[in-house]
């Protein structure tokens, strides 16, 4: 009893029956919170049904409470997959009101509009939102409060233009705050706490002197003080305007020649991202040792890891001179004794073997002082190797950290510094990409790289210089098997280096794809265009 208590107080909609005809217009109001967007997500199919039954006879488009708008040119948002006609495009701009828009973009319909409809106000996203619903020809329109971002002129004109007249033949559930506009709905549907608790006519709805009522009269007395404010604000504004109009006409010609004489004027918004081409610049260098914290930081790593690097040769090379010793004196040792045993057998030889005795217990005892000599050496500098290599990891570890750190906040601090046009020509992906996989190639890849590469560098180095005082002669190939590695490096680092800013540059459109179509799942669903997305 109690687990069904608490899981019916967590339902967001409970107890909901709600049958439209088709071609009816609904409408449903309610307090803030009360359900009503969540109504609209659930005929939709976006959320769980734990009981009861969902069907819907016909295809759906849907608006949502908070417009949801993709990168790319204002038609398309409208279009949204479907094919364009003229007549019918030209009815839905005029109905929705974005004629006066058209004109202000700086390329009309095809101007570029950013992710999230950046470069549109919060009224030019609702309306767009509003056409690609229209313009979809669908059965059933779920539209969620589309009238609460724009003025009181503009919504008159979006529900007796658009709603009332051009899906007057349509089934249209309309959410709204706009209480006025419920008086032309066919019927009405009261929401509170997830609940219906009032529907019917809005005639029946006010006799009944219930929640219904309630919210008409609160919503007229907010309105008598609104209009109240705008009459002392119109009163101020008489003189600004009167001002105003002798220089709006001089304003407008300027205006127009300045956006002539801007690059985005063309309707282009995003820059398309471009990748250096060619090798990495020593500038790129430069600026990752100073941000590691400089050339003598860098050369005491250097040093550090030479240090590590020839204790770790020192270590081999002691050994090997230590097995080397042994195998000597062992040798000796037994020649001397087998010598001794060749000779003739005498009064003398017990004398002799005695000798012989003590001579090899002398070795022994020699080779066991010398033994304990070289393995102390080669303890002591496998200590050194040991805390060298963990203060070169440390050491190291830091400074590229430092680096990495660095850089990512001179990047924030230059992206957080940047003027909005920034933002308007680069869209999210590319700020995220620049923030995730190249900030982890920092993190990861160059400190990982640059280890190898100096060990590497440096062993080979030690070699070469062994190589060269031991044996010269072999310097010859050195040099060969040097030319040819140079050959195949400038052969292969164009071609990767291309591959790999290829990549970079190409994933920022995905992340972009992938967020713009997280944020706008719903609409996609319900506009059935799963299949275009997945396949863009």
């Amino acid at each position: 009893m109690n687990n069904k208590s608490s899981l019916t107080t967590s339902l967001v909609l409970r107890n909901i029956d709600i049958e439209i005809k088709r071609g009816r217009h609904i409408g449903i109001c309610g307090a803030v919170g009360c359900g009503k967007s969540s109504l609209l997500q659930a005929l939709i199919g976006r959320m769980p049904l734990l009981s009861g039954h969902l069907a819907i006879d016909g295809s759906v488009a849907y608006a949502a409470q908070q417009a949801w708008i993709f990168n790319g040119t204002l038609r398309e948002n409208v279009l949204f997959g479907s094919s364009f006609k003229k007549d019918w495009y030209d009815r839905v701009i005029q109905a929705c009101s974005l004629e006066p828009d058209l004109r202000i973009l700086a390329n009309g319909d095809m101007t570029e509009i950013g992710d999230r409809g950046i470069n549109l106000s919060g009224g030019q996203k609702q309306r767009v939102s509003l056409a690609r619903a229209v313009y979809s020809k669908r059965d059933i329109y779920l539209l969620d409060d589309p009238l609460s971002a724009v003025d009181v002129q503009v919504g008159k004109h979006l529900f007796h233009k658009c709603i009332d007249t051009l899906l007057k033949d349509k089934t249209v559930v309309l959410v709204t705050h706009q209480l006025q506009y419920l008086e032309h709905c066919d019927e009405v549907y009261v929401l509170d706490e997830g609940e219906i608790v009032e529907h019917g006519s809005h005639e029946v709805l006010l006799c009944k002197d219930g929640h219904y009522k309630k919210l008409i009269e609160q919503f007229h007395s907010n309105m008598d003080q609104a209009q109240n404010t705008d009459d002392i604000s119109e009163i101020v504004d008489e003189d600004i305007s009167t001002h105003n109009d002798n220089t709006s006409k001089q304003s407008e010609g300027r205006t127009e020649e300045k956006y002539k004489e801007e690059d985005y004027d063309k309707g282009i918004l995003t820059d398309r991202e471009t990748s250096q081409i060619g090798t990495i610049s020593s500038d790129s260098y430069g600026s990752y040792i100073r941000q590691a914290g400089g050339g003598i930081v860098a050369f005491l790593v250097l040093l550090l890891y030479v240090v590590a690097i020839s204790s770790t040769a020192f270590c081999e090379w002691w050994l090997g001179i230590w097995i080397q010793t042994v195998q000597v004196q062992e040798n000796n040792l037994i020649a001397s004794n087998e010598s001794g045993s060749n000779f003739p057998i005498s009064a003398n030889t017990s004398t002799t073997s005695l000798d012989k005795v003590n001579n090899t217990i002398i070795g022994i005892e020699k080779l066991q002082e010398e033994s304990n000599w070289y393995l102390m050496v080669y303890v002591y500098s496998t200590i050194t190797l040991v805390v060298l290599c963990v203060l070169k990891g440390l050491v190291a570890g830091g400074v590229m950290t430092n680096a990495s750190v660095n850089l990512h906040n001179e990047a924030v601090g230059r992206v957080m510094s940047a003027p909005m046009q920034y933002f308007d020509a680069n869209p999210p992906g590319r700020l995220l990409n620049r923030f995730s996989r190249d900030v982890e190639e920092v993190d990861i890849f160059i400190p990982n790289l640059t280890d190898n590469l100096l060990q590497v560098f440096i062993m080979i180095l030690a070699s070469l210089v062994s190589t060269a005082y031991n044996l010269p002669v072999y310097l010859i190939a050195v040099f060969l098997v040097a030319f040819y590695v140079y050959i195949i490096k400038v052969i292969a680092t164009i071609p990767l280096l291309s591959l790999k800013r290829l990549e970079n540059v190409v994933r920022s459109p995905l992340i972009s794809h992938v967020t713009t179509s997280c944020s706008g799942l719903n609409t996609i669903v319900s506009f059935s265009q799963e299949n275009n997305f997945m396949n863009a």
